[in-house]
C-alpha cells in the first residue's frame, strides 16, 4: 500500500477492497483487473528476458501449443596438477642451529568448468524450429586440494525445463497485444469470482509459471555455489525492491451529474498503466544494482577464479525497447565498442556475473507475481465468506444446513408427506413399548439426534423371508416402512456419521436383524442381536459412495463392449446392496405362539418370561419339552400353569445335571436348618437360666 501511495497522486485514496463499499459485480471486475495486470506484468518479464516480438508466438498459438524451454550443458575437464607448500608449518622444533619447521606439501588439482544455458521458444513438439530468447556461457577454473576426484561430471546435460504459454498468448489481443481476460458470468459453472472456469485456467497457468521459474532459479543458484573465495555477496540477489502490481484495491469515486448509480470502485486503465510502468522502473533499478554488485569484466588481477563469458548478441544490440518500454535483461555494457570480426573473442568475466544475477532477480519477481495473484484472488473469496458470516451471524456447518432443510421441509411438504424422525417404538398394538430403535447422526460436538426421512408405511400383503440355515427359512408379515434419507455435507467435510441405536426397557426383549434387501420378497440379514433388560446397542453404519448414473455413463463411454457389460454387472450387484433393511422381531408374541399359549398370556408372567429365555438361549432346550400339550379349548390359566410346571421341572433337571440340588430339596434343607437353629437357641437360654 505504501508503494501504491507513492505512485499515485496525493488526491487519490485507494483502499483494500474489504474497506470500501461496493457491489457484487465489482468483485468480478477486481478479479479481472488482477488477472489482466498479472498477465501484462508477466509479459513485461518475458520482454526483459528477451521476447521482443510476440507476433510469431501469437501466430504459432493459433494452430498449436507454444512452449518456452530452458536447456543447459555442463562440462568439466582436468587441466593440471600442482604442488605448493602450506603457509603454516605442521611441526616446529628447536635445534642447535636454530628453529626447524616442517611444512606440508599440498597437491592441487585444477579443472576447467564450462556452463552454458539457453532459453528458446518452440511450437508443438518441434524444438528444432525455435526462436532463441536468451543464451549465456561462461567458464571458470575450479581448484580441488588433496583429492583427485572431479568436482563435477565430465559432461552433464540436465533435463530441459518447459513452460506452456499457449493460454497466456490466447489472452492477448491480436492488434495491440494488450491483455483481454474476462470471466463469463452467465456460465452455469461460474459460482463466485474465484470459483469459475476462467480463473481456474489462470491458476493452472500461473502455477506452471511459478514452478518453471523456481526450478530455473534453483539450478542457476547451485552454479553460483561452485566458485570459492569469489568475494561476492550472493544474498544481494533478491527482488524485494521490485513493485508487484497485482494489489486488491478499490477506490470510492464521486458520482457524475445526471447518473443515478455510483461509478465502479475498481481501478481504471490509467492506474493499470501506471502500475506497469512502476514495475518496469523498479526492475531496471534492481538490474542496475546487480550490475554494480556483480560486474561483468575482471577488474582485479588477483582474483582466484578466472571466467570466460560469451553472449550471442552484440553489445550494441543488447538494449531492445518494446511498446511498453522495458529493456532487455542484457543491458548494454559500459565498455568501448569492439570491431566486428568473423569470430569475436569472448569477454573475460566471472562465473557469478551480472547477466545470470539479473536473470535470477527476474525469476524471483515472476514467482512473486504468481504468489501475489493467488493471494489477491483468495482475498476476494475470503471477503465473500466473511461478509456471508457477518450476514448470518455464525459460520455454517453441515448440521446448520440440515436444520435449515428441516425448516424448509415444513413449508414445502404437507402434513402427510412431511419428513419424520427415524425413531420407532417397538410395541404390541395397545401395549406399552418394549424399546426404541433409531438411526442417529453424530455431530462434530459428539451430540447425536435422529435423522429425518421421508417415510411410507404399509401393511404386508405378501410375506418376506430370510434364511436361518441352508435348510431353514423364516417368513414374516407385519408393518413395513420405506425410508428415503438425504445427507447434507460440504465438499471438503467428512461424511456424516450414522449410528443404529436400539434401547430395551427393563424386563423386555426383542431381536434386531440388520441386512439388505436384494429382491422384493427376500431379506438377507448379515447380523442379528437380542436386546433385553435395559440394553443399549449402538452400531456404526459405514456408508460407501458409488458413482452416480451420470458419472458411470461417462466412465464407460470409451470402454470395450465386454468391459461395459462387466461394469454393468458389478454395478447391478452394488445397487442391490444399497437397499438397507432392518427387521425387528418381538420375542414375547413369538413365545406365545411357540408354546401354544393365548395372545398376551405372558404379558404379566415376568418370572416365567425370564426362565423361558434362559432355557432357550443359554441351554437351547427343545421347545417340545415346554409346549402346552393339552386340549386346545383348555382355559388360559390351565395352559399357563402347565407351561410353568414344565419350566420348573426342566430347571430342576438342569440344576441336578450341573451338580446342584433341586428347588424342593433346597427348600426342605433350609427348613431343617431353621429348626436346628431354633433348638440350639432355646437350649442356650435354658443353660443360662
Amino acid at each position: 500500500m505504501k508503494s501504491v501511495r507513492r505512485i499515485l497522486d496525493t488526491t487519490r485514496h485507494p483502499k483494500y477492497a474489504a474497506d470500501v463499499d461496493h457491489h457484487y459485480d465489482d468483485k468480478y471486475a477486481l478479479v479481472e483487473f488482477l488477472t489482466n495486470i498479472t498477465l501484462a506484468a508477466n509479459f513485461n518479464c518475458f520482454t526483459f528476458l528477451g521476447v521482443h516480438d510476440l507476433t510469431p508466438l501469437k501466430d504459432w498459438a493459433e494452430k498449436r501449443s507454444v512452449s518456452l524451454r530452458f536447456v543447459s550443458e555442463e562440462r568439466c575437464q582436468f587441466i593440471k596438477k600442482t604442488k605448493r607448500k602450506a603457509e603454516e608449518p605442521v611441526q616446529t622444533s628447536k635445534t642447535f642451529f636454530g628453529t626447524k619447521r616442517v611444512f606440508e606439501v599440498i597437491e592441487e588439482y585444477w579443472y576447467q568448468y564450462e556452463f552454458d544455458y539457453e532459453i528458446f521458444a518452440f511450437q508443438g513438439n518441434d524444438p528444432e524450429n525455435k526462436i532463441i530468447i536468451t543464451k549465456h556461457s561462461c567458464t571458470c577454473e575450479i581448484l580441488v586440494e588433496d583429492d583427485d576426484k572431479p568436482p563435477r561430471p565430465e559432461l552433464s546435460v540436465p533435463t530441459p525445463i518447459d513452460l506452456d504459454i499457449t493460454w497466456a498468448l490466447s489472452q492477448l489481443k491480436s492488434k495491440d497485444f494488450t491483455t483481454n481476460f474476462s470471466i463469463n458470468r452467465v456460465d452455469p459453472k461460474c459460482h463466485t469470482p474465484r470459483r469459475n472456469t476462467e480463473v481456474i485456467q489462470s491458476l493452472e497457468y500461473l502455477s506452471r509459471l511459478f514452478t518453471w521459474a523456481h526450478q530455473i532459479f534453483q539450478y542457476i543458484y547451485s552454479q553460483f555455489l561452485l566458485p570459492a573465495k569469489h568475494g561476492l555477496d550472493i544474498s544481494k540477489i533478491h527482488s524485494n525492491q521490485v513493485f508487484v502490481p497485482s494489489v486488491p484495491l478499490f477506490e470510492r469515486k464521486k458520482r457524475e451529474e445526471g447518473k443515478r448509480r455510483d461509478p465502479s470502485v475498481a481501478l481504471d486503465a490509467n492506474d493499470f498503466n501506471v502500475f506497469l510502468q512502476e514495475q518496469v522502473r523498479s526492475l531496471q533499478a534492481t538490474f542496475t544494482e546487480m550490475e554494480t554488485l556483480f560486474p561483468s569484466a575482471i577488474i582485479e588481477a588477483e582474483r582466484s577464479v578466472t571466467v570466460t563469458e560469451s553472449s550471442e548478441l552484440e553489445s550494441d544490440s543488447d538494449l531492445v525497447k518494446t511498446p511498453s518500454g522495458p529493456e532487455n535483461l542484457r543491458s548494454p555494457r559500459k565498455a568501448p565498442a569492439r570491431p566486428k570480426k568473423p569470430a569475436p573473442k569472448p569477454i573475460q568475466d566471472f562465473l557469478i556475473s551480472a547477466i545470470p544475477a539479473k536473470l535470477m532477480v527476474l525469476l524471483l519477481h515472476i514467482k512473486e507475481l504468481c504468489q501475489q495473484w493467488l493471494s489477491s484472488v483468495d482475498y476476494v473469496e475470503e471477503m465473500i465468506r466473511k461478509q456471508l458470516i457477518a450476514a448470518i451471524g455464525k459460520e455454517l456447518t453441515p448440521k446448520d444446513f440440515g436444520d435449515y432443510m428441516v425448516f424448509h421441509n415444513r413449508k414445502l411438504f404437507g402434513e402427510k408427506y412431511m419428513p419424520r424422525f427415524f425413531s420407532h417404538a417397538i410395541r404390541v398394538p395397545g401395549r406399552h413399548p418394549e424399546g426404541v430403535i433409531e438411526i442417529n447422526s453424530v455431530g462434530d460436538d459428539g451430540r447425536s439426534e435422529p435423522i429425518q426421512t421421508i417415510m411410507r408405511k404399509t401393511i404386508a400383503a405378501s410375506p418376506m423371508s430370510f434364511s436361518l440355515t441352508a435348510s431353514t427359512k423364516v417368513q414374516f408379515y407385519g408393518e413395513r416402512y420405506v425410508h428415503a434419507y438425504v445427507a447434507h455435507q460440504f465438499s471438503e467435510a467428512p461424511p456424516t456419521r450414522l449410528n443404529l441405536v436400539a434401547r430395551a426397557r427393563q424386563l423386555s426383549s426383542f431381536i434386531i436383524l440388520v441386512g439388505r434387501i436384494p429382491a422384493p420378497h427376500v431379506f438377507d440379514p448379515t447380523c442379528a442381536v437380542i436386546v433385553k433388560n435395559k440394553d443399549l446397542l449402538t452400531i456404526p453404519l459405514i456408508m460407501n459412495a458409488i458413482p452416480t448414473p451420470k458419472a458411470f455413463k461417462a466412465a464407460v463411454e470409451s470402454m470395450s463392449p465386454e468391459m461395459i457389460r462387466f461394469a454393468k454387472a458389478i454395478r447391478s450387484m452394488q445397487l442391490s446392496d444399497t437397499l438397507f433393511g432392518i427387521c425387528v422381531i418381538q420375542i414375547r408374541p413369538q413365545l406365545e405362539k411357540l408354546l401354544k399359549l393365548p395372545p398376551d398370556s405372558l404379558t404379566q408372567e415376568l418370572k416365567l418370561n425370564q426362565d423361558l429365555l434362559d432355557l432357550f438361549l443359554e441351554y437351547q432346550i427343545p421347545s417340545d419339552l415346554l409346549t402346552f400339550d393339552g386340549y386346545d379349548d383348555a382355559p388360559p390359566f390351565e395352559k399357563i400353569n402347565r407351561v410353568k410346571q414344565y419350566t420348573a421341572k426342566m430347571s430342576d433337571v438342569i440344576r441336578e445335571a450341573n451338580g446342584g440340588i433341586s428347588e424342593s430339596a433346597q427348600s426342605a434343607r433350609n427348613s431343617r436348618t431353621r429348626k436346628r437353629s431354633i433348638l440350639r437357641s432355646a437350649t442356650f437360654r435354658k443353660v443360662r437360666n
